[in-house]
């Protein structure tokens, strides 16, 4: 289970996932609870947050979530946190 989420300056190392398309960035802000944080590659990617995810055994994990080209919504990290927050991913 999900303890705590930080924002963190640090996109996606590649995408490993994806999340549903219908999902919004509204949606995508209130579960994480901050808006979008990497503005580095604003000329591939519309949106992107990166994040950090502690679990309730302690165990902390890399995140991070961008819309590349339109193609709603990548994602980088475990699938089951992804999953937790935003139902079956791909």
């Amino acid at each position: 289970m999900i303890a705590k989420i930080t924002p963190v300056n640090r996109p996606g190392l590649h995408l490993n996932q994806c999340i549903s398309p219908d999902i919004t960035m509204v949606e995508i802000n209130k579960k994480l609870g901050f808006k979008p944080n990497i503005w580095n590659h604003l000329k591939n990617v519309s949106a992107a947050w990166g994040f950090e995810v502690t679990l309730d055994n302690g165990s902390t994990h890399r995140c991070a979530i961008w819309d590349y080209h339109g193609r709603r919504w990548s994602a980088y990290g475990p699938k089951p946190i992804f999953d937790e927050l935003f139902g079956a991913t791909t």
